[in-house]
């Protein structure tokens, strides 16, 4: 009975030995691993050496020929796209690094545009996406019917800045813009998006604009403007858009009146 509690003792003991060891092994491997993969860094990232010694986390590298949008800061604009590849486009970045050459900068953006190869024309937009104003957004909406790399660039320029001016409150698109636009829009999905974008304005801003798209030669392009009357006049129904011309009359009469009273009651 001693043997058996003696050997009972013994195989505890052995078993507790091995356990602490395979213990330590674990520990060790994973403090391994920790020290390989520092923390916030994937395995997929890559690892910059540094001058002191350090290490950061590689920055995507753009391809050739194609402007990188610099990181913004606080929230702010940020610093202007950098670039490498064409002389063109190496001269765009440097006049867009130039606070006092901004108009230089949009006029040569507005020649590549037009008149650069596909990777210019990126160029370009990225650098009109930065310098804003409503001839970036006229040349995204040229450009947005490229069936190619140009076409989802200018895209993406035009989304952004119309968001953009949402934000600001100063509209950069008038009724011919809007229509230049959806005149070039097939997808139902894609309609949709861009009506939302314009019924976001003021009514005094949309409501017009959404009377001449709802009178448009596109059927389809009618229809969900005339949907979105109602959205933007506060949910009221109309029989037509006849009426709905008779509504936003009398709308802006009434927020003249209401002006003209206002102003009258502070002169008094």
């Amino acid at each position: 009975m001693k043997f058996e509690n003696s050997t009972v003792k013994v195989f505890g003991a052995f078993a507790l030995v091995i356990l602490v060891v395979l213990g330590f092994i674990i520990l060790d491997n994973w403090h391994g691993k920790e020290a390989s993969e520092p923390e916030g860094v994937s395995e997929p990232q890559a690892v910059a050496v540094q001058e002191n010694g350090g290490s950061e986390t590689a920055q995507q590298v753009p391809q050739e020929g194609t402007l990188a949008a610099a990181p913004q800061q606080d929230g702010g604009k940020g610093s202007a796209p950098r670039v490498i590849g064409s002389e063109r486009s190496i001269r765009l970045s440097k006049l867009l690094d130039n606070d006092a050459a901004h108009a230089d900068a949009l006029a040569l953006a507005l020649e590549l545009a037009d008149k650069g190869n596909n990777n210019e024309k990126v160029d370009a937009l990225s650098a009109l996406e930065w310098l804003g104003g409503k001839e970036a957004v006229l040349t995204s909406i040229k450009l947005k019917g490229a069936g190619d790399a140009v076409g989802e660039r200018a895209g993406q320029v035009l989304n952004h800045l119309i968001q953009e001016s949402l934000v600001t409150g100063e509209p950069l698109m008038d009724a011919a813009s809007w229509k230049a636009l959806f005149n070039g829009l097939y997808d139902d999905s894609e309609i949709q998006s861009y009506m939302v974008l314009l019924s976001g304005y003021s009514l005094e801003d949309s409501f017009p604009i959404l009377l001449e798209l709802a009178e448009s030669g596109r059927e389809k392009v009618a229809d969900v403007a005339k949907e979105y009357l109602s959205s933007v006049a506060f949910g009221r129904e109309f029989k037509d858009v006849e009426d709905a011309k008779t509504w936003y009359k009398q709308y802006q009469e009434l927020q003249a009146k209401k002006a003209k009273e206002a102003l009258k009651e502070a002169e008094e």
